[in-house]
């Protein structure tokens, strides 16, 4: 898996697997192909082989309307474990926080 997506040759993976501080970000879950299907969601733990990444910590982003709470079951749960997942919610930008955001970096010619 992480030698056909991210060109990791073998001797990487293995470093990373018994390295103690190791840890993957996928950001957009309900945009990654090959994850999900049309009413089917594929289980993450199995698919990226976590079991050999045994102190690695994983952070997925998604779009809160994309899974249901019982598709979560499916695509976070840790065979052996109970609770894995811990769950956050960021609260978007307003568009009036947009734009004062903007009018400050760009006042004064800053970037």
């Amino acid at each position: 898996m992480l030698t056909s997506h991210l060109g990791l040759e073998a001797k990487q993976i293995k470093e990373l697997k018994h390295h103690p501080h190791v840890l993957f970000i996928l950001d957009g879950y309900d945009e990654l192909r090959g994850f999900t299907g049309h009413g089917s969601h594929t289980n993450l733990y199995r698919t990226l082989k976590a079991h050999e990444f045994p102190t690695a910590k994983l952070i997925v982003t998604c779009r809160t309307h994309h899974l249901h709470e019982e598709d979560r079951a499916v695509v976070f749960s840790v065979p052996g474990q109970s609770s894995p997942v811990v769950q956050r919610y960021l609260v978007p930008f307003s568009q009036y926080s947009i734009a004062e955001y903007i009018r400050r970096r760009t006042r004064d010619g800053s970037h």
